[in-house]
């Protein structure tokens, strides 16, 4: 499984311009002084060091957060081990935070939400979660998702943990064909570098055509503020 799991997220890392996009439709939930909870691999913060002077990283797996450090050595001083399931107490310069693909791994994801509203430093933020929860398949169990969200229901999650939502919306429509097609009707473990490639060619059009499409996107974010 892990396997499995491990060749997803390096099939998904062929198409970078996915997470550059991910960032810059949410930027407004920013403010310059970011900490990005669940920095995983490090993806994002190539994106999110462009709009931030002040940026900072969580994840729970010090091994992850020893290979941001190698790929980004001025985060020395700046990334911090923490699991969600526990209160974060330490004294950073943070007013906002971006955390991606994070909520989904966690059992009790309600603690998980409420321990990153008591962060005192965080006024604002952005969560993106996976969509469309009649469409969990094989895929999710290989990416240990406990759950995908509805907006409805990720909303309102969101409200009795801590957060106001100032806005919540979906994206990356075209995706959800892809991921019914590979995880539902073919029970597939893995993406497939080939999809993947296909997905990295027509990117544009996905881009292009996603506010149009009329149904929901295989991606939630909602941009908050502590209530």
């Amino acid at each position: 499984m892990e396997e499995y799991s491990e060749t997803i997220l390096e099939e998904m890392n062929i198409s970078s311009a996915f997470a550059e996009w991910s960032i810059d439709l949410v930027k407004d939930g920013l403010t310059k002084n970011i900490i990005e909870i669940g920095c995983g691999i490090g993806r994002n913060l190539i994106h999110l060091q462009k709009i931030s002077n002040n940026l900072s990283a969580t994840d729970f797996n010090c091994e992850y957060l020893k290979n941001v450090e190698s790929q980004f050595p001025g985060m020395r001083n700046k990334l911090f081990e923490w699991n969600l399931n526990e209160q974060f107490t330490i004294d950073i310069n943070a007013d906002s935070f971006f955390c991606s693909n994070v909520i989904e791994h966690i059992k009790y994801d309600s603690l998980a939400i409420s321990n990153i509203s008591k962060i005192q430093s965080i006024k604002k933020g952005v969560f993106i979660v996976p969509g469309i929860s009649r469409i969990y398949n094989e895929l999710d169990t290989v990416l240990r998702h406990y759950r995908r969200y509805d907006i409805n229901n990720f909303r309102k999650i969101l409200f009795k943990n801590g957060f106001n939502v100032k806005r919540i919306f979906s994206f990356n429509k075209i995706g959800v064909l892809g991921w019914y097609t590979q995880g539902s009707l073919l029970r597939k473990k893995t993406l497939s570098e080939n999809n993947m490639k296909i997905y990295n060619i027509i990117f544009p059009m996905v881009k292009l055509l996603d506010p149009y499409l009329p149904f929901c996107g295989l991606s939630i974010a909602a941009l908050v503020e502590k209530n």
